[in-house]
């Protein structure tokens, strides 16, 4: 895992990579938005899953944490879910019916910190309103993407993933190994 940033005022990218032997680097983020009712996308992969907990604790304290959304039920974007829903009291679970079930089968969601969502939907949750949608792409039957009205952000969960030779924190999409890692990524998991 490397540091967090912050991609707008208030709002971090918590950042890891996850090594493809042979052909690089797959991005693996969570976001955290802390303003008004703080919100976690994705909540990073097993096996740097202390690494993610202690970046995220060291930006808001668990007591504040308000929302976790998973955007769909893998290991590398639910990896920490259960240890934030024990450490945080007030979070509460957004995610899709069908990945709420499939996060079921390894671990109890008190079925009163759950909100179920399915593409079309809007949530209002503090100053931001997201659209739900289903990315043009997915390797998941339960993947949602968030639309952001209010910051005018998409979160796409894998749909516009990459393999880069090398970590980094911005990408150009003109950039040429952008655009082979796309390719290699996007045929993989929606072939």
């Amino acid at each position: 895992m490397r540091q967090p940033y912050k991609f707008r005022p208030d709002a971090y990218v918590l950042p890891s990579d996850l090594p493809i032997p042979g052909v690089g680097q797959q991005p693996v983020n969570g976001f955290l938005f802390r303003d008004g009712e703080p919100i976690l996308v994705d909540t990073g992969m097993p096996i740097d899953r202390q690494e993610f907990l202690d970046a995220l604790w060291s930006l808001i304290d668990p007591a504040d944490l308000r929302w976790v959304v998973v955007t769909h039920d893998d290991r590398d974007h639910s990896g920490a879910l259960a240890d934030i829903l024990d450490t945080a009291p007030h979070a509460r679970l957004i995610t899709n019916g069908v990945s709420l079930i499939r996060l079921s089968e390894e671990f109890v969601i008190p079925a009163d910190r759950v909100v179920q969502v399915n593409p079309a939907q809007r949530l209002r949750l503090g100053r931001h309103e997201f659209e739900v949608l289903r990315p043009p792409t997915f390797d998941s039957p339960g993947t949602i993407g968030l639309f952001d009205n209010t910051e005018h952000t998409l979160i796409s969960s894998d749909s516009f993933g990459t393999i880069l030779p090398e970590p980094a924190d911005f990408l150009d999409i003109t950039d040429p190994a952008f655009r082979e890692g796309f390719d290699v990524f996007n045929r993989a998991i929606a072939p």
